[in-house]
């Protein structure tokens, strides 16, 4: 990996009457070395993979919060041969 960023932002109180829930928002950037080969030895044109990700956490009491999540992940392993992928998942978190 030659180059990484990312960056986010979360937003608490997207409605009025859920003023504890928080909307984030975020993306990153990888690079892989300049002239990536595949197992054979063909250099690959593509050689970076992106990710766009939004997630929103409910909290339903002091203890109980569920966080849902959704990925769009462009050219996943940063290869020629990628296409997009998405990816959903959903936390649940408990403090005591």
């Amino acid at each position: 990996m030659t180059w990484y960023g990312d960056a986010g932002l979360n937003y608490k109180g997207l409605f009025a009457s859920r003023d504890e829930d928080t909307l984030g928002l975020a993306y990153s950037h990888t690079e892989l070395s300049h002239k990536p080969v595949d197992d054979s030895g063909r250099a690959l044109r593509s050689h970076h993979e992106d990710v766009l990700e939004m997630t929103y956490e409910v909290v339903c009491s002091t203890h109980v919060s569920i966080q849902p999540d959704l990925q769009f992940i462009f050219n996943p392993g940063a290869t020629e041969q990628a296409r997009t992928a998405i990816v959903s998942g959903v936390r649940l978190n408990l403090e005591f």
